[in-house]
Parts: C-alpha cells; structure tokens; sequence
C-alpha cells in the first residue's frame, strides 16, 4: 500500500510538472478547491496539496503567488471508515509559492506503531478565500 500511494504522488508531480498548455489554468485567483494527501517516510510527513477549478474541472497550475498552509496533525482513532481525531501531535504552518511545492513536518517517534494512524488538516489561506481539507496517512514505520 504504502509504494502503491508512493507511485500515484510521484505520477501526481510528474503530471503536475510536466509542459504547459495553452487551455491549462495558472492564475491563482481561479482556485475554488483544494486536496491534501500525506505519507510517511523515514520518519518525517511528506505532505500534497493539489489546487483545483471545480467548475472548469481541472488542476490549477499556479505559478505566481503565495499561499500559507495551516495545519494540525493528530493521531486518529476508530476503523477505517469511521477515523476520529484523537491526540494532537503538532501544529504549524507553511507558506507554499508554487503548485508543486511539497512540505514535510517531523512527527516523533512515540507515534509510530503497527495499525497506528493519524490525520492532518490543513487551512490554505489564498488571499481571497480560505479553503480547508484534511487526510488520513499511515503511522506505520
């Protein structure tokens, strides 16, 4: 699973960076949504947010700008379709100036454990609109 989620990130960025097209969308202003997906490695939380234009139905590619990323990181509790948040881990935030630009946050080593799993949840603050989304990821080692 966790090579699986692995491959889609790196094909994920090798859409997301490849050449422009001239009906592509790149003006921040358009971004009406966003999605977080994380995953951990070696210790340390290798977090994705991807920009899109619901009505246009396509990625935003933005070049120009600046958006800062709230967020908190939980562990969770309960199954698969039911996770909760339980213990918060961290917080923080980080100011993101382009569409492919990845974050990392430490998580301690306490947390990881077998069937241990946690939440983040980010706020992107894009100037005009504050948009929020929110994960689960694998706190196995």
């Amino acid at each position: 699973m966790k090579h699986f989620l692995i491959l889609i990130l790196f094909l994920t960025t090798l859409l997301i960076t490849t050449t422009s097209f001239p009906d592509e969308i790149i003006d921040l202003s358009q971004v009406d949504m966003i999605r977080v997906s994380a995953h951990v490695q070696d210790g340390i939380l290798n977090v994705s947010v991807l920009y899109y234009n619901r009505d246009q139905d396509k990625l935003v590619f933005w070049k120009r700008g600046n958006v800062t990323c709230r967020y908190e990181i939980y562990t969770a509790e309960g199954g698969v379709f039911n996770q909760k948040k339980d213990m918060l881990i961290t917080n923080g935030y980080k100011e993101l100036n382009r569409f492919s630009q990845d974050f990392y946050v430490d998580i301690p080593e306490t947390y990881f454990g077998e069937g241990k799993s946690g939440i983040i949840e980010c706020e992107v603050d894009i100037n005009y609109n504050t948009l929020r989304a929110s994960a689960d990821f694998s706190l196995k080692k």
